[in-house]
C-alpha cells in the first residue's frame, strides 16, 4: 500500500508500470492469438504492395500492384511498412511488435492531455483505462493505418491544448506538421482542417491569430503539392491526396445511379446516410473491426460492449462541462468523425479517437467526486459528529 501511494506521488513512475504491464497483454495478444504469415483486411495487401515496391523500385510514383490497379490510397503506411518489407519481408509479426510499441507509448502525451482537465489520481485512472481497453490491445494487432492515426490524433490533441495555454508559435507549427502528417496516412482528417484556426481560440478574434491561421492552412496545402502533383500525372485530374473517397462514395447504390451530377452533389446527396453510417460508426460491438473467427467469439464480443458503452455514455459530460478546452475536445472528436457519417461508417475508422472519450470519463468522474464531496460537506455541517 505504501509502494502504491509513494508511486501516486510520483505519476511517471506509475505510467511506465502501465506502459510495461500493456506492452505484455499485447505480446500475449499478438504473439498467441495471430498468425504471423497472415492479416486481417484485404487492403494491408494493397499497403504492403506499395511498402514492396518503394523498396524494390526506391519509390512508388506511378504503381500498379499485382492485379493491374493503380496505388490510390496515402502513402505514410506503406512509407512506414517499408523498413520491415526490407528487414523481415512476409512476416507481419515484426511489423506487429513495433505498432504495439507505439500504441503503447502514446499512453505518455496520454497522461499529459488528461492533466489539462483533471487532478493526477485521475489521470492515471485515464491512463489504465487506455492501456487496457480492449479496442487498443486489439488495435495492436492491425496491419491498418489505425495504430498511426491514434498516436498522431493523441499528438495533435496535446499540442493543440498546450498552444491555448502557452500561445506559443512553436507548438502551432507542430499543430500543422501533426495535422499534415494525419492526413497523409488518413484522407478523411482533411475534415479537422478548420482546426488551424485554433489561434482564433488561444489568441482572440484579431489580425494576428487571422494571419497565423491563414499561414497555417496555406502551409498545410503547400506541404501537399508533391503528391499532387504525382495525382495529375496518375490521374490528368486534380486530387490533393488519394482518390479513395471517391471509391467509398460509390460503394452507395444510391450515390452510383445518380451519375450525370457533379462530386459536390452526389457528396451533398450521401448526407441521407448518416443515419445508417452512425450506427455501424458508433456500434459497440466488435462484430465489423476484424474478419478473425477468435474475435467473433461471445467472449470478445461481450468485452467490446462492456468497454464502449460507457465511453459512449461519457458524450454526456458537455452537460455538466462547457470550458474552453472541453469543446476543443468535442470538436476534435465530431470532426474527425463526420466524414465517416456521411461515406463508410465503421468501428474500426472510430478506435483511434476513443481516447477521447475516455477523458471525458474521467471529468464525469471528477464531476460525480466533487458532487459527493460538497454534499459530504453539507451533510457534516448539518450533524457535526460525522465529521469525527
Amino acid at each position: 500500500m505504501v509502494f502504491i501511494q509513494n508511486k501516486i506521488k510520483h505519476p511517471e513512475n506509475l505510467i511506465i508500470i502501465l506502459f510495461f504491464l500493456g506492452i505484455i497483454i499485447r505480446l500475449i495478444y499478438v504473439c498467441i492469438f495471430l498468425d504471423p504469415h497472415n492479416y486481417t483486411f484485404e487492403d494491408t495487401g494493397l499497403y504492403y504492395s506499395a511498402a514492396k515496391q518503394l523498396v524494390k523500385e526506391g519509390h512508388f510514383w506511378i504503381y500498379a500492384n499485382e492485379i493491374g490497379e493503380i496505388y490510390s490510397r496515402e502513402p505514410l503506411f506503406p512509407i512506414f511498412l517499408a523498413p520491415f518489407v526490407l528487414i523481415l519481408p512476409g512476416n507481419f509479426l515484426i511489423i506487429r511488435l513495433f505498432l504495439l510499441l507505439i500504441v503503447s507509448f502514446a499512453v505518455f502525451p496520454f497522461y499529459r492531455i488528461c492533466r489539462h482537465f483533471v487532478n493526477h489520481r485521475l489521470s492515471i485512472l485515464g491512463c489504465l483505462l487506455f492501456m487496457f481497453y480492449p479496442y487498443y490491445i486489439f488495435l495492436s494487432g492491425f496491419l491498418y493505418p489505425e495504430g498511426l492515426v491514434l498516436i498522431m490524433l493523441i499528438f495533435l490533441v496535446y499540442y493543440i491544448l498546450n498552444y491555448v495555454s502557452s500561445k506559443k508559435h512553436i507548438d502551432f507549427l507542430k499543430i500543422i506538421l501533426t495535422l499534415y502528417l494525419l492526413y497523409f496516412c488518413k484522407v478523411t482528417t482533411l475534415s479537422l482542417l478548420p482546426l488551424l484556426m485554433i489561434p482564433l481560440v488561444a489568441l482572440g478574434i484579431s489580425k494576428k491569430a487571422l494571419i497565423l491561421s491563414f499561414v497555417g492552412i496555406c502551409t498545410f496545402f503547400v506541404l501537399n503539392v508533391p503528391w499532387t502533383v504525382r495525382n495529375f500525372i496518375v490521374y490528368q485530374d486534380v486530387s490533393l491526396l488519394t482518390r479513395i473517397g471517391d471509391v467509398d462514395l460509390q460503394e452507395n447504390e444510391e450515390f452510383t445511379s445518380d451519375d450525370h451530377k457533379s462530386l459536390f452533389a452526389k457528396t451533398f446527396n450521401s448526407f441521407k446516410f448518416i443515419p445508417k453510417n452512425s450506427i455501424d460508426y458508433f456500434n459497440p460491438g466488435i462484430s465489423n473491426i476484424a474478419t478473425d473467427t477468435h474475435l467473433k467469439n461471445w467472449k470478445y464480443k461481450l468485452i467490446s460492449y462492456m468497454s464502449v458503452i460507457p465511453l459512449l455514455t461519457s458524450l454526456l459530460v458537455i452537460l455538466f462541462r462547457r470550458d474552453q478546452k472541453t469543446i476543443i475536445l468535442y470538436a476534435v472528436y465530431f470532426l474527425y468523425a463526420f466524414p465517416f457519417l456521411i461515406l463508410f461508417g465503421q468501428t474500426r475508422y472510430r478506435i483511434p479517437s476513443d481516447f477521447i472519450l475516455m477523458i471525458f470519463l474521467i471529468i464525469l468522474f471528477e464531476g460525480v467526486r466533487l458532487k459527493f464531496f460538497s454534499m459530504k460537506l453539507r451533510f457534516s455541517g448539518a450533524f457535526p459528529f460525522v465529521r469525527r
